[in-house]
């Protein structure tokens, strides 16, 4: 986002727009610090906290990560179902489609999903 903000000049008494690649978050961190709002982008960035999370992220992570465990638990409850029912597999098959490959496929990468997601969220402090 561009900041057509203002800067002060010398003394204090001009002011020039000055364009920034500079954060809300980190704006209103420099505000309250008193600092150039660029230094502190730049400390921003080597300091990595731009890679952590704050509250809101974080709970919307577990939200979705609750919510990929809870469609893998329902694909496991029901895929089990396709085993006897095979009028619509046979459909299925007849236009190439495997539809126990496709479920098994699906449950398997879920699996890896929510195992990433657990794993990222074990990171977080």
């Amino acid at each position: 986002m561009t900041d057509t903000g203002s800067k002060k000049q010398t003394g204090g008494k001009t002011m020039e727009p000055v364009e920034t690649l500079v954060n809300s978050r980190v704006r209103r961190l420099a505000e309250y610090l008193k600092i150039d709002p660029e230094i502190a982008q730049e400390l921003y960035y080597q300091s990595e906290l731009w890679n952590s999370i704050d509250g809101l992220e974080h709970k919307a992570r577990k939200e979705e990560l609750e919510h990929l465990r809870s469609l893998r638990k329902a694909l496991a409850k029901h895929s089990t179902k396709f085993e006897h029912q095979d009028v619509i597999q046979t459909t299925f098959r007849i236009d190439g489609f495997n539809l126990k490959k496709t479920l098994a496929h699906l449950e398997e990468q879920l699996d890896l999903m929510v195992g990433f997601g657990e794993a990222k969220m074990r990171e977080q402090p």
